[in-house]
């Protein structure tokens, strides 16, 4: 039974670990520094099947010298729904650093206590040092973290909230130095990343996600709709990629209609659509073009 994990040595990484931990979980509760997109977007599939199962997950983070994307915190809410808990350690006064991974199945509960924060980085890429205590086998060791963990969720931590994730979204200045950076982080602002893959779908299957600033606007939408509000507004400034929070925003409606006052804005948005809808048949209303039975239609006036 393999104990240790250090990424480094090329038999399993840390993030393999905590998918099949994942999926043999009842009960996951998590303690880290801090939480970025780019570990949210490698976790993403695994935790929506864990929720469906009916998977209790509890996450502590911190928000420490603001390594902690609020992003990447949208995300997550947005991913456990109703299923899971997350909270924020209180106390800004003094460094928060612990990484502990408890998972509990039907015959066994263990901790995973090392280095590795959620990202892609500590998951997969970095020189990591993670070890795994099995309360069969140590009891008083995974006692002592679990007590410590259930006193800071109890007594040092608050619940995020959505007024505590705004507060802490308007207040939050992305750090100059990132020691924990990766490509995917570095290109966050962007909704299509290069790559080389020999698919040439690749991209579109497996890249084409919102950028950081659409990730909130899509939590306050899908918000404003679970409180009744049938209608909404997005300002944005250009190159924050409206089109594209458009077509991510329209993903759980069957049909669209998309209305701009040019043919060219038309053709350039239906192909946005497509990368991020490509099952969905497009038509246009313009001139002699009457596709009415689309799935997504463009239209002029």
């Amino acid at each position: 039974m393999l104990r240790s994990i250090t990424n480094s040595d090329q038999s399993i990484t840390m993030m393999e670990v905590l998918s099949e931990e994942i999926k043999k979980s009842h009960q996951i509760d998590w303690m880290v520094s801090f939480i970025k997109t780019s570990g949210v977007n490698l976790l993403e599939d695994l935790l929506r099947q864990a929720v469906r199962r009916g998977t209790s997950i509890r996450i502590i983070t911190g928000t420490y010298l603001g390594i902690t994307e609020p992003a990447a915190l949208y995300r997550l809410k947005t991913i456990l729904g109703d299923s899971g808990e997350i909270y924020l350690f209180r106390d800004q006064r003094i460094s928060f650093h612990p990484k502990a991974y408890f998972f509990t199945q039907a015959n066994r509960r263990s901790v995973f206590v090392g280095s590795s924060n959620i990202s892609k980085s500590a998951l997969i890429q970095a020189v990591e040092w993670n070890y795994r205590i099995d309360e069969a086998e140590d009891p008083e060791g995974y006692s002592h973290f679990r007590n410590q963990y259930e006193r800071i969720l109890n007594h040092e931590s608050d619940y995020l909230d959505d007024d505590r994730l705004k507060a802490y979204a308007i207040r939050w200045v992305k750090p100059q130095t990132d020691f924990d950076a990766d490509d995917e982080t570095k290109e966050s602002s962007k909704n299509i990343y290069e790559d080389h893959h020999s698919d040439p779908d690749y991209v579109v299957t497996r890249l084409i996600r919102p950028n950081d600033a659409q990730i909130e606007a899509l939590y306050e939408l899908s918000s404003l709709r679970k409180m009744g509000s049938d209608k909404s507004l997005v300002a944005a400034a250009t190159g924050v990629g409206k089109t594209y929070l458009a077509a991510f925003d329209s993903k759980e409606f069957k049909r669209v209609l998309f209305i701009a006052h040019r043919e060219e804005i038309l053709r350039q948005s239906a192909r946005t659509f497509h990368l991020v809808r490509p099952n969905n048949s497009i038509g246009f209303i313009s001139g002699d073009q009457k596709d009415w039975e689309k799935d997504m239609v463009f239209a002029s006036i």
